[in-house]
């Protein structure tokens, strides 16, 4: 991975953990990964909080409805059931698991709908009680599984994407110009 995209990617995570603007870090970090589909999601006690992707909401409404995010059907779960926090699973986990999971049509049907690829990567940032927040990204079968250069590059960003997480879970609802105040007050 070039050392100018590695800089650009820390930078723009940081900023995102202070003005939650997500877009740019999960655009250089599906770029450095050669994945199509880059996503942050946060599922709290009370159904999803949020998501950022590429998949417009319904997608994650009807996933939900159809039980998708059950290890027992969805491979992605079921291999991050198995990790700690922080450590990449992918297309060779995801292998590991596929004979375990249960055929379920419905669950099909959403992924056919909405054009989920098959291949990919991902990390849990965070597992609480009445939180859990993971980064991913999604290859289609064109550009084919995830080979080691971009899991490499997947957990070298990671623990940024991390950081801007507890960033932002810290700063809560507080924006920006806030926090700059904040920190100009302080002499930072």
């Amino acid at each position: 991975m070039r050392a100018e995209l590695y800089l650009e990617a820390v930078e723009a995570f940081a900023e995102a953990g202070v003005d939650g603007a997500w877009h740019c870090a999960l655009a250089i970090l599906a770029a450095a990964t050669g994945s199509s589909r880059p996503e942050l999601i946060g599922i709290g006690a009370k159904g999803m909080s949020f998501c950022v992707a590429e998949l417009p909401q319904e997608a994650y409404r009807e996933f939900e409805s159809v039980g998708g995010y059950s290890p027992t059907v969805n491979h992605r779960i079921a291999a991050a059931q198995r990790a700690a926090p922080l450590q990449v699973v992918g297309d060779r986990e995801y292998d590991d698991v596929a004979p375990f999971l249960r055929k379920d049509d419905a669950y099909m049907d959403v992924v056919r709908k909405y054009d989920i690829p098959p291949h990919g990567c991902q990390t849990t940032l965070v597992l609480e009680p009445n939180l859990l927040v993971g980064l991913n990204v999604h290859r289609t079968h064109k550009e084919g599984r995830i080979d080691a250069d971009a899991t490499a590059a997947f957990a070298a960003f990671a623990p940024h994407a991390l950081a801007a997480v507890r960033t932002r879970l810290a700063l809560g609802d507080r924006n920006a110009r806030d926090m700059a105040a904040a920190l100009e007050y302080a002499g930072a």
